[in-house]
């Protein structure tokens, strides 16, 4: 069993079925690099959005975890936003990095383009550009403007590769 923020009020019985529940979907070492807490008679798990130096690294993380935790996909799928428990610095995070994920997901959709050609164009055209190489400087950029950052970001990903 895992470690538990709150242990008060815990059904044993209920908690460890919904523990085994969660081992058939996700690998162990995944869950128990996370603290859990009881809520609403829920395991729900305890993260904390992980420092990314890359803006292809928030892919990574939504996508396979990254540092050992579960994908925010996988969090967002089986929790939807009950693992924020209504946090305003894990909502506003979560906001800037859909910026990215939605990004990547839309150029994946364009006509001949994958997910591996979205991230190598975001690895070739902003991860070395000096002003929005920075994971945050890249969001706010896509937020900008009533995403005219975001708008820009598409339209340069017609002329490419």
């Amino acid at each position: 069993m895992p470690a538990y923020l709150n242990t008060q009020d815990m059904n044993l019985n209920a908690r460890q079925q919904q523990w085994d529940a969660l081992t058939a979907l996700f690998k162990p070492s995944q869950l128990y690099n996370h603290t859990w807490e009881w809520v609403a008679n829920e395991l729900v798990p305890i993260y904390v959005f992980q420092p990314v130096t890359r803006i292809t690294e928030i892919w990574d993380e939504y996508t396979g975890g990254i540092n050992g935790f579960l994908a925010v996909r996988d969090l967002d799928e089986r929790w939807q936003a009950r693992w924020r428990r209504n946090i305003n610095t894990l909502r506003t995070e979560n906001c800037r990095r859909k910026k990215v994920t939605g990004l990547v997901e839309t150029l994946a959709k364009k006509p001949n383009w994958n997910v591996a050609l979205a991230l190598r164009f975001l690895r070739d055209k902003y991860e070395t550009h000096l002003d929005l190489k920075k994971p945050r400087t890249f969001c706010e950029y896509l937020q900008k403007a009533g995403g005219k950052g975001l708008k820009e970001v598409l339209v340069a990903a017609d002329s490419y590769p």
